[in-house]
């Protein structure tokens, strides 16, 4: 049995050098063997890559995101880009000051009434980086090869933003790609699984093309983010920019895809209030509406997610009949 599982593993790297084109190492997943995972080289000389982490104040979780980043992440080439979008506590300052002792760390002013697009968009202006994270100040680092992993597959030619699978502190599944399905929802797949899980069709202990990514941790080469204009912060201010981006790098002929390997923690929410009040409500209403007019067929016609499976926020997913559903625009008018 031993043998033939060698030379099963010789012929799938055989097989895999040619699809790809150039040397690849192949192995097991961790979590099905009997899925393949490619380890993508890097070059001699590594690009740049410009972590960008928005925050206004919250010293505690910047703390942790930046000191795990710094001591952490076994990729060498990296600058760590503090995006202050107006924060006032003294303690967030001493902090500043205190990491911007690393050469690889600063400061970089956003200021102004939230916008996640402006601010990040504010940073992408500063990055010296040819490769581009956006990384949000609640992420805590959990491996020091997740970093090399998201840069591998960010320079393969045919590939735009790469997602990292998340979890909650609890270890179950937070994000490992999106799809979009009519309601309107852009869902999370396989939200609430244990890390140790595989998900139907082994979804979870392998890489996967999906619709998009979250921003909370997301990289892509920085050209192809200038090619599409960055983020929208005009329409797109708080909610739903990164499936937008994805999107519209979808469009000019890229993939987007979400690696399962060398996962993060997200204490998801953790820098924003939790209280939903009518205004906001509204205004994720407004923005939501404006993505399902711009990508209306996407949200009935999302090739990455079964037609017959419907995903909720917080129950496993269900099976519909063929016939169910009910026009997208119809329910966001």
């Amino acid at each position: 049995m031993e043998g033939f599982l060698r030379a099963a593993r010789c012929v799938a790297q055989l097989a895999a050098q040619q699809l790809c084109g150039e040397p690849v190492t192949v192995s097991p997943a961790p979590l099905a063997p009997f899925i393949n995972r490619i380890h993508w080289p890097l070059p001699e000389q590594l690009p740049l890559v410009s972590i960008l982490v928005p925050t206004r104040d919250r010293a505690d979780l910047v703390r942790n995101c930046v000191e795990g980043l710094l001591a952490g992440t076994a990729y060498e080439n990296f600058e760590v880009l503090i995006l202050d979008n107006d924060s006032a506590e003294p303690t967030t300052f001493r902090l500043f000051a205190e990491l911007s002792a690393d050469r690889r760390v600063r400061v970089v002013p956003a200021p102004g009434p939230f916008n996640f697009s402006r601010i990040n968009n504010i940073g992408v202006n500063q990055a010296r980086g040819e490769i581009l994270v956006f990384l949000n100040n609640d992420i805590e680092i959990d491996g020091g090869d997740w970093l090399r992993e998201m840069v591998s597959h960010a320079l393969r030619p045919d590939v735009g933003c790469v997602g990292a699978r998340l979890l909650y502190g609890d270890r179950h599944v937070q994000h490992a790609g999106i799809v979009l399905q009519p309601g309107p929802l852009a869902m999370h797949v396989f939200r609430r699984r244990h890390e140790s899980e595989v998900g139907f069709d082994a979804q979870l202990a392998g890489t996967r093309t999906y619709a998009a990514v979250t921003a909370a941790c997301l990289a892509l080469r920085r050209s192809i983010f200038d090619r599409v204009g960055g983020f929208d912060e005009r329409d797109l201010q708080v909610s739903f920019q990164d499936v937008d981006l994805c999107l519209k790098i979808e469009e000019i002929g890229y993939r987007n895809i979400c690696t399962p390997f060398e996962p993060l923690l997200h204490l998801e929410g953790s820098s924003r209030s939790a209280e939903v009040t009518p205004e906001k409500h509204a205004h994720e209403q407004r923005e939501l509406r404006c993505l399902v007019h711009r990508w209306n067929d996407r949200f009935h016609n999302d090739r990455f997610g079964h037609p017959l499976i419907r995903l909720d926020w917080e129950n496993p997913e269900r099976l519909v009949p063929p016939t169910q559903g009910v026009g997208v625009v119809d329910l966001v008018r």
